[in-house]
């Protein structure tokens, strides 16, 4: 894990909230320092790997965040985040893998647990699909969900809560981009993806335990992509939404605690509604090794994509073992 390093949370979270330079007394307000502290904090997220530019006659402007803040940063933005389990990971071989050790060493203690990376060597996405994440551009995160007593379907009504609250995390940080939800694992903006979504689970004395993964492409650049996914995948930048990581990471983290807890499923299901790009659409998907072919009718919480075939069948498709063909 990278070393932990103390910084002013509300001095960094204006930092990262503004829409220009901030003046070295604009930012004692908002952190309750006198210029001299907010010099030395300053002079601290130097030292910690984060970039700050600052301009005598405009003001100091956050270029970006090193990994070594976000762990603090976290605990004392986030709803609870003091009790909550943080590793942040300067590279690992996956957020995935990480959380998964954590569940095994802590079982239901693990809940709320969030493991975030820099850079992962072998990221993964859904049924085995690597993903491509170069160092520094994106949002490597994994939750730990511990289910309640009643845990039937679980993993069908995460895909859509996570779903709706990456889409809800894109939306904030990039209020004019088109950003859309596309069965099951992805979030798009104009067709092209910007988020992805795995949900693995993990048996710990019995018990089932969710571990869910997103990826947010922030920074990536077009020239980042291979070739065969620079007509395929976008990043927030590419889109026009210039954001920090951190911020990003925050966000996911507050909306996805906010969807996962919510008991309105048809506010839910009326919310992927809205945001998807796939009512109606005619589409060829594979599910345990059959491949279908037919119209999206709906989305049902517990039991996948409805879908009516070419032949005419009303079929349910499980979003943990189905693709798009």
């Amino acid at each position: 894990m990278t070393d932990s390093i103390d910084v002013n949370a509300k001095l960094l979270h204006a930092l990262l909230t503004a829409h220009g330079p901030m003046a070295i007394e604009t930012l004692g307000c908002a952190a309750t320092m006198n210029p001299t502290q907010v010099s030395a904090q300053l002079d601290a997220l130097g030292a910690a790997g984060c970039e700050v530019a600052i301009d005598p006659a405009r003001g100091v402007t956050l270029v970006r965040t090193d990994p070594r803040v976000w762990s603090d940063y976290l605990r004392d933005m986030l709803l609870g985040g003091r009790g909550r389990i943080i590793e942040v990971y300067g590279q690992t071989s996956s957020t995935q893998d990480a959380a998964r050790r954590i569940v095994r060493s802590m079982g239901a203690r693990a809940q709320g647990a969030v493991v975030l990376a820099d850079e992962q060597t072998a990221g993964r996405g859904r049924l085995g699909r690597a993903w491509v994440a170069p160092r520094g551009t994106c949002a490597l995160m994994s939750m730990v969900h511990v289910p309640g007593a009643n845990h039937a379907n679980v993993v069908e009504r995460l895909f859509l809560a996570v779903s709706v609250a990456v889409s809800d995390a894109v939306i904030e940080v990039a209020p004019e981009a088109d950003a859309r939800i596309k069965w099951p694992n992805d979030v798009v903006i104009d067709s092209r993806k910007v988020a992805g979504i795995i949900i693995e689970t993990v048996r710990h004395h019995g018990d089932q335990t969710a571990i869910i993964g997103v990826g947010v492409n922030v920074s990536l650049q077009h020239n980042d992509l291979p070739a065969d996914l620079r007509d395929t995948a976008a990043s927030l930048a590419m889109s026009g939404c210039a954001t920090d990581r951190l911020l990003v990471i925050r966000k996911l983290v507050d909306v996805i605690d906010k969807r996962i807890a919510q008991t309105d499923t048809r506010e839910l299901l009326d919310t992927w509604r809205g945001r998807t790009a796939d009512l109606s659409q005619r589409v060829t998907l594979r599910c345990n090794g059959a491949t279908t072919t037919g119209q999206v009718l709906d989305l049902d919480a517990r039991d996948g994509l409805i879908l009516r075939t070419d032949a005419g069948q009303i079929v349910h498709l499980p979003a943990a073992t189905t693709t798009v063909v």
